[in-house]
């Protein structure tokens, strides 16, 4: 008997991609504790981290947060996706987050 293979073409396989805000001294967030992102905002909207980080949510099926980062998160970015006012990079990504996962087929 041949040993048994997996039917790959059965099973769907979600994408996910890492991202992490760290400084150049090694921290993560601000003095206020793990919640305080003060730091980075200046650099998280600017144009370059905008086009960096749609590239990086793009090919991603699923959003894994911990729990106080996911709180911030969907707390906020859904919102943005009906902000005319808002970029459209942060649109498309406010509406990523708040579809439903999808497995990449």
């Amino acid at each position: 008997m041949a040993p048994r293979t997996p039917d790959l073409q059965r099973h769907q396989s979600r994408c996910v991609v890492a991202n992490i805000a760290l400084s150049m001294d090694g921290y993560y967030s601000g003095p206020g504790g793990p919640a305080d992102m003060g730091w980075l905002m200046p650099y998280a909207i600017s144009d370059v981290a905008r086009d960096h980080l749609t590239e990086l949510w793009k090919p991603a099926t699923t959003a894994l947060l911990g729990r106080i980062n996911g709180e911030g998160f969907f707390g906020y970015w859904p919102t943005v996706a009906d902000d005319p006012s808002a970029d459209p990079r942060d649109r498309a990504y406010g509406a990523w987050t708040r579809a439903p996962a999808r497995p990449r087929g």
